[in-house]
Formats: C-alpha cells, sequence, structure tokens
C-alpha cells in the first residue's frame, strides 16, 4: 500500500473530529509538569504566537483566582483514582480582557512499561460558544414550531428499508389533520401505538395510506414508491383522503428523501402534510362554474402582484397557459382602447379601497 492511501490514525483522526467541532486537544505530562495543546486549546487559552505549550505555574496562573485552587484540587483527586473520564470547568480571560467559561473533558494514563509517563488526555471547549450554538438551535427550532403552526402544516418523519416504514414520526398537526389523535377503533389504536414506539417492528407503506381515496391511491402509492425506491428524490401530490371518522378531505403531501441506503433506497424522508379542502373545494366550484356558464375566473395578489389565470380565462382570452403568463400592466394591451382606461381606473379603485 502507498503512502499517500495509508488509513489516517486514531490520532490524526482525533485531530480531525475536533477540528471540525471546534474542539482542541492537550496532553498534560505530570511528571514533567508540562501541557501540550493543539492550535485550538492555544486559541482558547488565549497564548502568545507560536506558544503551545505551559508550564504548570504558567498554566495555573491563566486561570481565574476562584477557580485555580478548586481545579488543582480536582486534578489532584482524579489523577489518583481508577482512569476514568474526568471533567471541569475554569475562565481564563479572552483576547478582550473578559473571563470566558471552558470545559476540559479529561482521561488519565498512569506510567506504562514503554516508559510513557503519567499523563492526562483530553479535549477543551469553548462553553460560550457551545451555549450561543445551542441558542441558536432553540431559536431556529422555535421559529420552525412558528411557521408551521402559521401554516397550518403537520410534519412527518419516516424511516424505511426494503420497501416498508421501519419508524414513523408525526407531529400533532398531521394527527389533527388525518384524525389519528382520536381513538375510532381498535386498529387505529395499534397504529398509533406502533407510530409513538415501533420496537423493530416494520409496515407496509400501504398501511399509512389506506385511508386515501380509492380513485387517487394508485397515484399516491407510485408517487410515495418512487422515493421509496430511489427513482426520485422528491415526492409531491394532492388527493382526497377519507379520514378514520370518516370525513373527506384534500391534502397535499411533500416530501424529501435526506438520507439513502446504500443500494440507493431511501433510508429517510422527511416532509410535510396540508389540509387544502377548502381551496380543492372552491377550485372546483370555479371549474364547474366555468363549464357551465363559460366565464373565467382570476386572482389578483396585492402584495406580491401577482395574477393567477383559471383555465377559464385563458379559454376567454384564447391563450395557451403554457406558452403565456399574466402579469399585471402587460395584459393590459389585451383590451379595446376606449375601454382601457375606465377598466384600468375602476381595478385600481378597488385595490386601493377594497
Amino acid at each position: 500500500m502507498s503512502n499517500d492511501r495509508q488509513p489516517l490514525s486514531r490520532l490524526e483522526l482525533l485531530e480531525l473530529a475536533t477540528a471540525g467541532g471546534g474542539v482542541g486537544h492537550w496532553t498534560w505530562w505530570l511528571d514533567e509538569g508540562f501541557s501540550h495543546f493543539d492550535e485550538r486549546c492555544a486559541q482558547l487559552l488565549n497564548l502568545p504566537p507560536e506558544v503551545f505549550g505551559l508550564a504548570d505555574p504558567d498554566f495555573w496562573a491563566l486561570l481565574h483566582p476562584e477557580d485555580r485552587a478548586l481545579m488543582q484540587q480536582d486534578f489532584a483527586v482524579a489523577s489518583q483514582g481508577d482512569g476514568s473520564a474526568y471533567k471541569t470547568r475554569y475562565r481564563v480571560r479572552d483576547a478582550a480582557g473578559r473571563w470566558r467559561w471552558l470545559e476540559a473533558r479529561a482521561h488519565f494514563f498512569p506510567a506504562d512499561k514503554h516508559q510513557h509517563g503519567a499523563r492526562c488526555a483530553g479535549i477543551l471547549i469553548d462553553l460560550e460558544q457551545q451555549d450561543r450554538e445551542e441558542e441558536l438551535i432553540r431559536e431556529q427550532r422555535l421559529r420552525l414550531d412558528l411557521a408551521l403552526s402559521a401554516s397550518g402544516l403537520g410534519v412527518f418523519d419516516a424511516s424505511t428499508k426494503d420497501g416498508r416504514v421501519t419508524r414513523f414520526f408525526c407531529d400533532e398537526r398531521y394527527q389533527d389533520i388525518t384524525g389519528l389523535n382520536e381513538s375510532i377503533g381498535e386498529d387505529i389504536d395499534k397504529l398509533r401505538a406502533w407510530i409513538a414506539e415501533p420496537s423493530g417492528r416494520s409496515v407496509e407503506v400501504s398501511t399509512l395510506l389506506r385511508w386515501i381515496h380509492p380513485d387517487d391511491a394508485p397515484r399516491i402509492m407510485a408517487s410515495s414508491l418512487s422515493v421509496i425506491n430511489g427513482d426520485a428524490e422528491r415526492m409531491r401530490f394532492e388527493g382526497r383522503m377519507v379520514r378514520v371518522d370518516g370525513r373527506l378531505i384534500w391534502i397535499r403531501v411533500e416530501g424529501v428523501c435526506v438520507s439513502r441506503h446504500a443500494d440507493g433506497s431511501a433510508a429517510r424522508i422527511l416532509g410535510t402534510l396540508e389540509d387544502i379542502s377548502e381551496r380543492a373545494e372552491r377550485d372546483l366550484m370555479i371549474r364547474m362554474g366555468e363549464d357551465i356558464a363559460g366565464f373565467g375566473f382570476y386572482e389578483y395578489d396585492i402584495g406580491s402582484n401577482m395574477i393567477h389565470w383559471s383555465p377559464g380565462t385563458y379559454a376567454v382570452f384564447k391563450l395557451d397557459p403554457e406558452k403565456y403568463s399574466p402579469v399585471l400592466g402587460t395584459q393590459r394591451h389585451m383590451y379595446d382602447a376606449p375601454s382601457r382606461d375606465a377598466l384600468v381606473s375602476a381595478f385600481e379603485l378597488a385595490c386601493q379601497t377594497g
């Protein structure tokens, strides 16, 4: 095996892992009373450039006076123990002169037959950075929760293997939409128990799609399996669902594969579920009216300045939806000049006054 193909040593792997996590690693040689630090540790300890080691007195001098005696005592007790893991916290000054909390996690090793002296090896973590990252995660989760609550979307997280679902998490909104949170019968209760605790069991995809309307089930099953089998990255479909209480609703599902097995099949899928019954019923009534009366429908979003035309409106203007997209202003040339000004004025007045 050539040198450029040699596997990384355990030390190199440690350095790679700690660098990726913003963590420093260090070794304290007890007999020598000297500690060696990597670049990250030296940065956290605010050491001068090119200084990667300190004698014990110099290291203790870096610590906050309130932490120094306690840490020395803790280290002394731990170094006489059975070699188990050890953790302590202390403060050092940063480049701005502020006291910064650090956490050292260590393991003590006694002297061995290879003439290695007693030593302590460990990692150093910036607790303030860790706290900031945790707070950022909490804020991001809160924003996501607020966004989902405002949008009315339910969330699901599914794990699959060999074409079967091995784990399925869904939030409260998902259960509200589908009716899974209602105790209707023994089979529903069993499914809810499995969702809460799969216990190594798996279920057929059809088990989770059993309430899809029969006319929509083949299309929706095909869309789901295309992602599960590795033929597509995303699923996106709308269809009818008969809730567990018997009520018919329209749903829209969007999902994406976030990880795959070695054979390319989906290992994990994240997605959302939305109840679009109100919109679907409105669209149905519009299509029925268009078919019967021959009129068209449009919707103008004042905030985004976007216009949506129904199929009937395209038919009225004899335009192809694939070739033309309505844009406010550019469509005004379609109207006869004598009536154009009156139409535009009426439209703008309606937008201003409601």
